[in-house]
Order: structure tokens, then C-alpha cells, then sequence
């Protein structure tokens, strides 16, 4: 049986110290300071991010029978 090591071969972006802690803010999306090919050849939807998102939008078009509670 193979190892992780000889399945997966990681990007190189991931050695790159400056850019290892950065997280992206969706507006900078909306604004296009994200380079959104690069972005989805580096990154994916999972089935639960997917979920998330749909229901989340669903929400804020109010589509959805949950209930979006705020906490003040």
C-alpha cells in the first residue's frame, strides 16, 4: 500500500512562507484583487463548502425555510 507521501505531491505554493497564513476576504473577490483562475487551480469546493454556500445564499435571497439568527 502506498503512503501519503507517494500519492499526493503537494503545490509549491504551499513552501512559500509569505503567501502560507494568507486568507482571502470575499470582497476582495467582488473587487477583483483575487486572481480567480489561479485561485480555483490551487483551491476547490468541497461537498460541505458547497452546501454551506448554497444554503448561506439561499438565506440571504430568502429562499430558505431555516432561520438566520443574529447574535448582538
Amino acid at each position: 500500500m502506498k503512503n501519503l507521501r507517494d500519492l499526493c505531491t503537494p503545490r509549491q505554493s504551499v513552501f512559500d512562507t509569505a503567501r502560507r497564513d494568507t486568507v482571502l476576504d470575499l470582497t476582495d473577490l467582488l473587487e477583483a484583487k483575487v486572481d480567480v483562475p489561479r485561485f480555483f487551480t490551487e483551491n476547490y469546493l468541497t461537498d460541505g463548502m458547497r452546501q454551506l454556500v448554497t444554503l448561506g445564499m439561499r438565506r440571504l435571497a430568502r429562499k430558505s425555510e431555516q432561520v438566520a439568527c443574529m447574535h448582538l
